[in-house]
C-alpha cells in the first residue's frame, strides 16, 4: 500500500506539472520608461534687472552725533557665457547726513557706471566689479564739491 501512495503521488507531481503549461505564447510586459528628474535645474543669469536700497542709521564719531538716510536705483543686463557672467549696472544714490546740533546737512547725489564679471556656480554667483562713479555734494542747498571715483 504504501508502495501504491508513493507512486500515485510522484504522478500527482508529473501530471501537475504537464498541466502547469499554457497553449499560448507567454506575454512579457514591456518595462516602463520611468521619467529622469534632473537633480539640478539649470539656471541661466543672462537678462536685465532692477532694484533699489535704502539706508537709514546714526553716526556717532569723535562726539559728532548724527543721523544718515539714502535712497537710490539700480538696473543692469548680465549675459551667461556659460561657467562665466559678464554685464554692466547703472545705479543712482541720494543721501543726506544731518548732524545733531547743527543746522547744515550734507547731501550726496551720486551715479555710478560698473562692469561685472562673475563665475556661474547655478543659483549661486561669485563676482566682482570695476567702474566708475560721479558725486555731487551739497552743504544746506549750496553746491560743495564734485568728485571722479574709480572702483
Amino acid at each position: 500500500m504504501l508502495r501504491t501512495s508513493i507512486a500515485a503521488l510522484t504522478f500527482a507531481m508529473i501530471g501537475g506539472v504537464a498541466w502547469a503549461g499554457n497553449l499560448s505564447e507567454p506575454i512579457i510586459a514591456e518595462p516602463l520608461a520611468v521619467p529622469v528628474v534632473p537633480t539640478t535645474i539649470p539656471f541661466d543669469w543672462t537678462g536685465f534687472y532692477v532694484g533699489g536700497q535704502a539706508a537709514v542709521g546714526s553716526v556717532e564719531a569723535n562726539g559728532i552725533d548724527g543721523d544718515v538716510e539714502g535712497y537710490g536705483v539700480h538696473a543692469g543686463y548680465l549675459r551667461d557665457l556659460g561657467s562665466f557672467v559678464i554685464g554692466g549696472e547703472m545705479e543712482y544714490m541720494l543721501s543726506t547726513y544731518s548732524v545733531s546740533g547743527n543746522s547744515a546737512d550734507l547731501d550726496a547725489d551720486s551715479l555710478r557706471l560698473k562692469a561685472i564679471a562673475g563665475y556661474d556656480l547655478g543659483q549661486v554667483m561669485p563676482y566682482a566689479t570695476v567702474g566708475v562713479g560721479q558725486t555731487d555734494l551739497s552743504v544746506s542747498g549750496q553746491r560743495a564739491a564734485w568728485t571722479l571715483t574709480k572702483r
